[in-house]
């Protein structure tokens, strides 16, 4: 095992590779060798009776460039069930392939640590990320065999509980995990946001609201509309070609039409609120009621009913929208 030159004459003495010795003496003439180089490897050993980490095994005597296989202890066993050191140039052993522990470095479900090394059996301790402290703050991993490692305790999501009254609304919570949203159904008159609500599952397991149900009732007003006059005939039929009319009532013989976008009123009927709200929620094309002992229905959100009739204050009279 020597280095070859260009030619000879690049350099008159020839160098053998680490750990071989020349075997011959040679020269170079007119740019050839007399004689071809060669080397020998030294006779180096590498010593048995030598402990080998995380193997119950001794080494056993090698010779320069030579290999020993040995066993790796139980759990030791990353790169395979067995481990190599080869002897080197300096009569030492070193690893080519060594029994190795439970690795560091490794990422963690549920948490924003990685792992430190440990060796079989031993315990790994690590935070839990917010939100994954159901079991407590913190998880354990503990070193199995062939460097695995293997949950004692893991990091599980926080859960918020089911059963919870919600304000303004019928429905109560489903259980939710951390991160996850529970929609749910406002109450009549609670829908300014829409016609439902969300709640989302905390990092303590308490819920936060994301889309609160508010009221759309406003106490102590009324809408205050006009009505005209028709001739007493068939008043359906009248108000069905009048593309003003939303409503009729033939009173005292004569027919009252009531505008667009009444639906419905009867000023001789007296009702309660709720009646109201239920007979809004029985008709579909009703979203805004006035009530005020008697009920009137408009097909309008109360934006566009306020733009096109008067609001007025009046005690115990109530406006409720968005029940559609």
């Amino acid at each position: 095992m020597w280095i070859p030159r260009d030619s000879c004459e690049d350099n008159k003495r020839f160098k053998c590779k680490r750990g071989y010795v020349s075997q011959v003496q040679t020269t170079c003439k007119n740019g050839v060798w007399i004689l071809e180089p060669a080397c020998q490897v030294l006779a180096v050993e590498c010593p048995q009776g030598v402990k080998i980490t995380n193997s119950g095994d001794v080494t056993e005597s090698r010779i320069f460039g030579e290999d020993f296989s040995y066993d790796c202890k139980t759990g030791y066993t990353k790169n395979g069930g067995v481990g190599t050191l080869r002897c080197g140039v300096n009569g030492t052993w070193t690893e080519q392939q060594a029994c190795q522990e439970c690795p560091q470095g490794v990422n963690i479900t549920n948490s924003d640590d990685v792992t430190e090394s440990r060796i079989f059996s031993e315990d790994f301790s690590f935070n839990c990320s917010v939100g994954y402290t159901k079991n407590g703050k913190t998880g354990i991993l503990r070193c199995g065999e062939n460097d695995m490692w293997t949950e004692q305790q893991d990091c599980q999501a926080v859960e918020c509980p089911q059963g919870v009254n919600i304000t303004n609304s019928d429905d109560v919570t489903e259980s939710r995990i951390f991160g996850e949203d529970f929609s749910y159904n406002c109450k009549a008159g609670y829908t300014r946001n829409g016609g439902t609500g969300t709640l989302k599952c905390g990092e303590n397991g308490t819920w936060t609201e994301q889309i609160a149900c508010q009221s759309e009732i406003t106490n102590e007003t009324y809408v205050e509309f006009f009505t005209y006059g028709g001739f007493p005939a068939n008043c359906h039929e009248l108000c069905t070609d009048d593309t003003k009319c939303g409503f009729t009532l033939q009173i005292v013989g004569n027919c009252v039409f009531y505008p667009k976008p009444i639906l419905y009123t009867n000023p001789n009927l007296v009702t309660t609120l709720s009646e109201c709200i239920k007979k809004c929620k029985d008709n579909t094309e009703c979203l805004t009621i006035s009530h005020h002992f008697t009920c009137t229905l408009f097909s309008a959100n109360y934006t566009t009913v306020a733009s096109k009739f008067r609001i007025v204050s009046r005690d115990d009279a109530t406006i409720v929208t968005g029940l559609h």
